[in-house]
């Protein structure tokens, strides 16, 4: 029900604003009783301004944070923006609770096993870089999802790119 609304939802902005500035996501949750009447009661909103770091954007939701990968290869010499933010990020995790579960995404070019493969790939690459930033291992966990997880179609280049992320859940600890 989530994915449904989510797309529902995107098309009432869809002649407003351009289709890159759309993202749609979902996640579990309980339904309302009166979702079927009062629809926006169960739908989130966020303005969301990506930020460009050389080849990689990197967007911070609530809780989340999502990296573009503009590239097929799981990994990239990243640019100096990038490591400044990824310091401060493992700065941040070692002074507080918070730990973090690294999932890697792919588009659906290939095989499904070898798209699990890079996924894990790009989710370790991410991994790697907050360690070699002083993260404390034991605050990380890294996963692929491959290609079972897409955030948009598969049939358009730019769909595919969207595609093609990583995603780090923040999870407070206790």
């Amino acid at each position: 029900m989530g994915e449904r609304r989510a797309k529902e939802v995107k098309k009432l902005f869809a002649e407003t604003l351009p289709e890159e500035r759309l993202a749609t996501s979902s996640r579990q949750a309980d339904e309302p009783e009166d979702a079927q009447e009062e629809p926006f009661e169960a739908v989130a909103f966020a303005f969301i301004e990506p930020t460009a770091l050389g080849d990689m954007a990197i967007t911070e939701l609530e809780g989340r944070i999502l990296i573009q990968f503009p590239f097929r290869e799981a990994s990239k010499d990243i640019e100096p923006e990038v490591a400044a933010y990824f310091e401060k990020l493992a700065r941040r995790l070692n002074q507080t609770g918070e730990t973090i579960r690294i999932t890697g995404h792919t588009d659906s070019i290939g095989s499904a096993a070898a798209n699990l493969k890079l996924g894990l790939a790009r989710a370790q690459y991410i991994g790697e870089i907050l360690l070699s930033k002083g993260l404390t291992p034991s605050k990380a966990t890294v996963v692929s999802n491959g290609e079972e997880e897409p955030v948009a179609g598969n049939s358009t280049e730019d769909g595919r790119k969207r595609n093609r992320r990583v995603e780090i859940q923040v999870v407070k600890t206790e």
